[in-house]
């Protein structure tokens, strides 16, 4: 049987080698397909699936959301979570540049929109997760 495989082998590295025969390779920057895609074919495809997304959307889509939200939940909220952005980068001044009273009034800021979030007061979250605010002697 290893005869037949060697038989096998022999006859695909000779059909690869007559079909490659002669073929040269293209020069870097040289493309295959030099005319390439047309201009915005894959924008115009994208745009009629989107718009016909939509279409479908504004007609079914909130009996659709409501039934996948009650009948697979963990669905829902796996679909709920592909839609949100994988990584927020926030951009702030360098804390070396303010003064005090700019980094007190930015703390404020940043209490009051966690607060507005969480409905949670900052100082409340942190005297819960204080090691003084603990229950158990885990300090060192």
């Amino acid at each position: 049987m290893a005869k037949n495989k060697e038989v096998a082998d022999t006859d695909d590295t000779e059909r690869d080698q007559s079909r490659t025969r002669g073929l040269i390779p293209f020069k870097p920057g040289q493309s295959g397909n030099p005319k390439g895609r047309p201009k915005n074919a894959r924008s115009v495809v994208s745009n009629k699936f989107l718009n016909s997304v939509m279409e479908d959307y504004e007609e079914f889509g909130p009996a659709a959301l409501q039934k996948a939200r009650e009948d697979d939940p963990m669905g829902y909220i796996r679909m709920v979570a592909s839609l949100l952005p994988k990584e927020i980068v926030v951009a702030r001044r360098e804390n070396e540049d303010m003064s005090d009273d700019e980094l007190r009034r930015e703390i404020a800021a940043l209490e009051g929109e966690y607060k507005d979030i969480t409905g949670q007061a900052v100082s409340d979250i942190a005297s819960t997760d204080s090691p003084e605010g603990r229950d158990d002697d885990t300090r060192h």
